[in-house]
């Protein structure tokens, strides 16, 4: 598990794989989503489930839930893709599904929360985000959380009838802004991922109940798609 200050995020639960395949499946949402705008198969999701497992244990990717701090409500997913452990580096990939959850710092925080874990757990050097060229509340995100952009890939996207530019933005953990910033209380610490599959008898003190709650059901590192 690990712990922001508005959210904590945890392995990612099969049982809500429908949720978010119905919040990914929605115009409203996958917008501005690099995968675009096909309808997502109740297959396909298993499956990316599966694959997600697979490459956890391989460690090349790391995937999780979002949920809010205060009532333990699941909002979205967030990961680290592609982790190359070789060269230090991996890509960020996120999506806050439900509606009523956008615009009230929860992605930002998610974000943050994960450059800490690739950061200080992985020991990464490099992560790198990308989003549509258009997506401007995206990119003022980014750049506020410590972000640089380096580039665009021209008419890179196919999105809504129309092609746009992917913007590709880097971190490192020499300008991790946001991620750096040093916490007041152990709620910003990341708790090893050794606790996370110890469910409610693993228990770390100091955890939010709500956490603590979502321990118990969190189960056995798999993972939804962005």
């Amino acid at each position: 598990m690990l712990i922001g200050e508005k959210i904590f995020l945890v392995t990612l639960d099969v049982a809500n794989a429908e949720t978010i395949r119905g919040w990914i499946n929605d115009a409203r949402v996958n917008r501005y989503l690099l995968n675009g705008q096909v309808p997502v198969t109740r297959d396909q999701e298993l499956s990316f489930y599966e694959r997600s497992e697979a490459e956890w244990a391989a460690g090349t990717a790391y995937r999780f839930e979002i949920h809010v701090a205060e009532d333990g409500r699941y909002i979205g997913n967030c990961g680290l893709d592609r982790v190359d452990l070789c060269h230090r580096d991996a890509s960020i990939g996120i999506v806050i599904g439900d509606l009523t959850s956008q615009d009230k710092g929860f992605g930002r925080d998610a974000i943050a929360t994960l450059l800490r874990f690739a950061f200080d757990t992985l020991g990464l050097h490099r992560v790198q985000i990308e989003c549509h060229a258009t997506n401007e509340r995206g990119l003022h995100l980014y750049r506020s959380i410590g972000f640089t952009e380096i580039g665009r890939r021209r008419d890179a996207v196919f999105t809504e009838g129309t092609f746009v530019d992917r913007s590709c933005w880097t971190c490192s953990r020499t300008n991790g802004g946001v991620a750096k910033r040093p916490r007041s209380d152990d709620r910003g610490l990341i708790w090893p991922l050794a606790a996370v599959r110890a469910g409610p008898s693993g228990a770390v003190r100091g955890w939010p109940t709500s956490a603590r709650r979502a321990s118990r059901t969190a189960g056995a590192i798999p993972g939804p798609a962005w």
